[in-house]
């Protein structure tokens, strides 16, 4: 499936490929993901997961034969597409890997007749809001995540509310998110 991403920044052209990750690419990514979250990055302990997905991908972007970038993409429910944990190695970044890999996506998951598709970044990423806003994604809610420590007192006050309950069930993002998505 490798394919190329030319993309023009500056005047120069770069050569982005998009391919399938593969268990040897594992390391890289594991490098580039302890550069994300000040070292606290997830992506390392849900690796092995992603891979063994039979409804998703994980693909990475390369420059110049060097992993630069890659993210997942599934299915959180038939015909609902999640993109999650795209990353580029911060000396890579506005080279164009993190819009090669969503376009790839997107372009996916459309021959795929997905009906919706969703995704959670940091509320603060300028670069990430760019590029889902440039692909017609809307913000459809924001949150923080709020753990309690072994100590603190914990309440049982009956159910929860039922938009509490869907945001519970899903899986958990970095504090400050804004999940994202898209018709």
């Amino acid at each position: 499936m490798p394919c190329t991403i030319v993309s023009h920044k500056g005047g120069s052209s770069l050569d982005i490929t998009l391919r399938k990750a593969v268990a040897t690419d594992k390391e890289r990514i594991a490098e580039i993901s302890s550069q994300i979250w000040e070292g606290d990055d997830y992506v390392a302990n849900v690796f092995d997961d992603w891979f063994a997905d039979p409804h998703g991908e994980v693909i990475v972007a390369t420059l110049d034969d060097i992993l630069i970038g890659f993210a997942r993409r599934t299915y959180l429910l038939p015909g609902y597409a999640w993109f999650e944990g795209i990353r580029t190695d911060p000396a890579y970044r506005n080279r164009g890997a993190a819009k090669a890999i969503t376009r790839h996506f997107l372009d996916t998951v459309k021959k795929e007749n997905a009906e919706r598709i969703g995704l959670s970044t940091y509320i603060d990423n300028e670069a990430s809001l760019h590029i889902i806003a440039a692909n017609g994604f809307a913000r459809v809610a924001s949150y923080v995540y709020l753990e309690a420590g072994p100590d603190a007192p914990v309440r049982r006050v009956g159910r929860l509310p039922t938009a509490l309950w869907r945001l519970h069930r899903k899986k958990r993002s970095p504090s400050s998110t804004a999940p994202i998505s898209c018709r």
